[in-house]
């Protein structure tokens, strides 16, 4: 389909496993129902959280140019959104434009233009929550704060979760942001990092939440787009040229990285177990051990997949076309059997939308960017 291949890397630090704490976001990232925060369920050092997609208390939330996954609350198991799908979602706000998207706390944060905004998940008024921005870009939040990229500054700025942010902290600048389109952003609990993609100079960086040390970069290839974090790891989306790693302690992995390639860049996200890449194929790679399963789209789909997320029940959520309809899919994880075939039955059509990069769910619903809207299906219960 004329796009280039995408490759996931992973990253590991060693930590032990009671010193993972705090709220872990992914991009792209886990579940609808919770992901790795502060009471999450973390895998030992090693494992993975996105994708998106994990149970925390509050949740947290990964982004990537949009496009992320997130969790918050408690999983109640598999969600209902209707009765007979597909359904048919609610405007849930209406914006110039959705440049990031992430839900915290009951709070859905969105980037449009020059705004940064918000709105309760149990209905009321937008609030905004910062303005005159420069062109504003992904956005990430968790228990210390809601983090965007201003993609026209080439800076990353940090506001408090307790409203209106006349003057937001600036995190982090520099060349390897002002230089480079940042279009992946995710957050754990002390850093934020992004994913610049650019011609020369792109690659994985991150800084330090309080803003009081500088970019550090993990990754100077050049292709980087989606990204997610757990309590051990670094993921992230690129080309399929070279292959190179870093501990997030900045120490080299040691031993080959294996590398999965697909056609494309649709996104990433992280189940408990697997990191899942999308392009013109959803390929789910093991975080520990098994084989990888892919699932092929068919000739009338006639569009990669984009807005990778896994909610907390392990269903995997997309936006792609079938018989040349835009759709919001979702599929058990379940169906990518390892190293086995991939049950296409099991592929749901939960309801008719435009094509997005920006997908995120908590415990009321799921919710994406389509155009100048937010749309969101409410779980049922």
């Amino acid at each position: 389909m004329g796009y280039s291949r995408g490759v996931f890397r992973r990253a590991f630090q060693v930590l032990a496993a009671t010193a993972l704490g705090g709220a872990v976001a992914a991009a792209l990232a886990t579940g609808a129902c919770g992901t790795f925060g502060a009471d999450a369920d973390v895998p030992d050092a090693g494992a993975g959280d996105a994708g998106a997609d994990g149970t925390g208390a509050d949740g947290a939330s990964a982004d990537a140019a949009g496009e992320g996954s997130t969790t918050d609350g408690g999983c109640a198991g598999r969600a209902s959104y209707c009765k007979t799908p597909p359904c048919v979602p609610e405007v849930f706000a209406s914006t110039k434009s959705v440049n990031g998207l992430a839900v915290y706390g009951g709070w859905v944060y969105w980037t449009s233009d020059t705004t940064v905004s918000r709105k309760p998940t149990a209905g009321g008024p937008t609030d905004t929550f910062a303005n005159n921005l420069s062109g504003t870009g992904p956005i990430v939040a968790d228990q210390d704060g809601v983090f965007w990229l201003a993609r026209g500054a080439g800076k990353i700025w940090k506001c408090p979760l307790t409203g209106s942010c006349p003057a937001p902290m600036l995190v982090a600048t520099g060349p390897a942001v002002i230089a480079n389109e940042a279009i992946g952003m995710a957050i754990d609990s002390e850093k934020v990092y992004w994913a610049a993609y650019g011609a020369t100079g792109g690659g994985v960086f991150g800084a330090a939440k309080t803003g009081n040390g500088g970019a550090v970069s993990f990754s100077t290839e050049v292709g980087e787009k989606f990204i997610a974090v757990d309590g051990t790891s670094l993921y992230w989306q690129t080309n399929c040229a070279g292959a190179f790693s870093r501990k997030k302690d900045m120490s080299d992995l040691a031993g080959p990285l294996p590398v999965t390639c697909t056609s494309g860049q649709g996104g990433l996200a992280l189940s408990k177990s697997a990191v899942f890449i999308g392009g013109d194929e959803v390929i789910r790679y093991p975080i520990l051990s098994g084989g990888v399963a892919t699932l092929a789209l068919t000739a009338t789909d006639g569009d990669r997949v984009s807005g990778l997320a896994v909610d907390c029940a392990n269903d995997v959520y997309w936006t792609q076309q079938i018989d040349g309809a835009p759709s919001l899919v979702r599929m058990p994880e379940s169906a990518f059997v390892p190293g086995g075939p991939v049950d296409a039955s099991t592929r749901e059509t939960l309801a008719m939308t435009p094509r997005t990069v920006s997908i995120v769910a908590d415990s009321s619903g799921i919710y994406w960017g389509a155009g100048s809207e937010i749309r969101r299906l409410l779980r049922q219960p």
